[in-house]
Formats: structure tokens, sequence, C-alpha cells
């Protein structure tokens, strides 16, 4: 090994003098150098640089092994990555808009139809049905035979004159009272005879309703309900029977009422039954004649 590093040395110097700067290199040195199992036929043309090189591996014997290139273990170390924070989200500031003002239009406030008062009802023309008295005959005398200004003045003159009369000198104003009384009773029962069922009807209702909305402004005459005389009587109850019979004359009847109640709580069912049969069989009379009423 050393007669071939030596040998080896001399030719790098011997690669000095050619101008070409190549040495030639025996086969067996250079077989030796680069490969172990290669064996070259012809010398080999070698530059200074390789020839150097090549005896330095001669030199330290790796000429003779075979070298294995040995990966550098490249270890890597995995970075933990922290949790990255978060950002604060940007406060997006909105910039305020502009109001657009819009033009409104003036509106006609149509004023509220005023609600159509309800006409009052208009009642039949009908013959007066209550009576006249004396008093106001007189009044209406001495009213007509002084004529002029100042009726409240009359009115109360004509009043003296009454309450200073005498019931002697009434006399004459109280029977004219009491025959214009009758002859305006059979005019109106007359009159309401010549009537049909449905007029009597139709009329009792607009006295109805001026009972309920006009009351106030209504006379009494016109809210008082007609009474048809061809409808049924209604049937009288059995008590009412009773407290008849117990009317005594001279007795006021409020008095005579509450004694007949007392003695009506203090009958038996016995006692009574006399009273409430009248009234059963009249009620069935008046069914049959209210049938036949309505059906006309």
């Amino acid at each position: 090994m050393s007669t071939a590093v030596a040998s080896f040395r001399r030719l790098l110097t011997a690669s000095r003098a050619p101008r070409s700067g190549k040495v030639q290199i025996p086969s067996i040195l250079a077989s030796r150098g680069f490969c172990h199992r290669a064996a070259l036929a012809k010398p080999v043309l070698v530059s200074p640089i390789a020839t150097e090189r090549l005896a330095d591996a001669l030199s330290r014997g790796y000429a003779t092994t075979t070298t294995t290139k040995h990966k550098r273990k490249t270890t890597t170390t995995k970075k933990t990555t922290k949790p990255k924070k978060k950002k604060p989200a940007k406060k997006t500031v909105k910039k305020a808009k502009k109001k657009v003002v819009k033009k409104t239009k003036k509106r006609v406030v149509k004023k509220p139809k005023k609600p159509v008062a309800p006409t009052k009802p208009k009642l039949m023309k009908l013959p007066p049905s209550s009576g006249v008295s004396g008093y106001a005959l007189f009044l209406k005398d001495a009213l007509t035979a002084t004529s002029g200004p100042g009726g409240k003045d009359r009115l109360a003159g004509a009043s003296a004159q009454w309450r200073a009369l005498s019931d002697a000198e009434k006399q004459p104003w109280i029977t004219r009272a009491k025959a214009e009384t009758a002859t305006r009773k059979q005019v109106y029962t007359t009159t309401i005879a010549g009537l049909s069922r449905v007029q009597i009807q139709e009329e009792n209702q607009k006295r109805r309703i001026l009972a309920k909305k006009y009351g106030k402004t209504t006379r009494p005459a016109n809210k008082r309900l007609i009474r048809d005389p061809k409808a049924p009587k209604r049937p009288t109850t059995g008590y009412l029977r009773f407290a008849l019979k117990q009317l005594t004359p001279g007795v006021p009847l409020g008095q005579s009422s509450k004694a007949s109640a007392i003695l009506w709580k203090s009958m038996s069912d016995a006692e009574k039954r006399p009273y409430q049969q009248e009234h059963e069989a009249e009620k069935a009379r008046y069914l049959r004649a209210k049938a036949a009423y309505l059906s006309s």
C-alpha cells in the first residue's frame, strides 16, 4: 500500500510538467482508487485535481472499502402551534342614513255624517177616549167670554170664580160633562170597532215606540195602547175570583185585599179547588176564542 502511494505521488509531481495538465495513471492504480471491482485495460488520463483526491483516498484506505453514504437523520420537531387568538371583531359603525322627509299630502278629513234622527211615528187620528170634567167646561166658557191678552191672569181669575161657586151652581157644568163623556166614549168605541186586528197591532207598535223613545215629549193619551173590543178577555185566576167575592161595600179596597190574601193562604187545597177549576174552564174557552180571533 505504501509503495502504491509513493508511486502515485511521483506521478503527481510529474503531472505538473506537461502542458495538457493531465497525467497517465496505470490502470491498476486507477482501479484501486475508483473501484476495486473494475479493472481498466488502458491507462487513464486524469486531471491533477482528480489525482490529488485519488491520492488522499488511497492514503486513507478508502479505495479497498465500499463507502456507504449515511443519510443524515433529520429530526423534524413538530412545532406546537399555539391557538391563534381571535382578533376582536372590528366594530362597524353604521353611518346614520339621512332621513328622507317625504312630503305628506294633506288629508282631507271628511266630517262624519250626522246620524239621521229617527222620525216620530205618526199616529192615527182617533177621537178622544177620556172624559171631561165640569171644571174644564167652566174654564172654557170663561176664557171664551173674556178674550184679550193676559191669558194667565184670566185663567187665574176663572179658577177663583169656580172655587167661589157653590155645588148647586156648579151642577149645570157637571151634568154637561157627564153627557159629553158618554158621547166621547161611544164615538171612540165605534171607531175602534171599525178597525181591523192588523191596524190595531200596528197602531200599538207605534205607541210603544213613542213611549220608549219620546216618553217625555209625548202626551199620555198617545202612549196609551188601544184595546181591541173583538179580542177575547183573559181568564181570571182562582185567587182573584175568591178576592172579588170577599169584597164588601163600605170597606176600602186595600183593606179588603189584605184580608182576602190572608184567608187564601190559610185555605187548604180542597177549599181552593173550586176556584181553580173555574179558572181552568175559563182558560180553555179563552184559548179557543183566541185561536179564532188570530185566524180572522
